[in-house]
């Protein structure tokens, strides 16, 4: 994966791009609607694309914003993410 930063002085967006390895797994038991403990696992590759935004709080602390969408064969997703960063600088 790459990803790109744009710096800034108190933000810096960025955006990135890569490939992924996906582990789906789906386990269904459903007895009203005929489907008694289904069970179906594979392994694909597919491709994640990303975006967002990290604001500088202190010299070693940031927080950051991101959407991110991964695709693989039929299946699609899309995350939100926040949290916080920590420079050991």
């Amino acid at each position: 994966a790459a990803r790109w930063t744009f710096a800034r002085d108190r933000w810096q967006p960025y955006v990135g791009a890569g490939l992924a390895v996906h582990f789906l797994d789906e386990k269904v038991n459903a007895p009203v609607l005929g489907v008694n403990n289904l069970h179906n696992s594979t392994v694909r590759g597919g491709y994640t694309v990303l975006g967002g935004v990290t604001f500088t709080m202190t010299k070693s602390l940031s927080n950051f914003l991101e959407l991110e969408h991964h695709g693989v064969s039929r299946f699609r997703q899309l995350k939100f993410h926040t949290g916080l960063g920590w420079n050991f600088k």
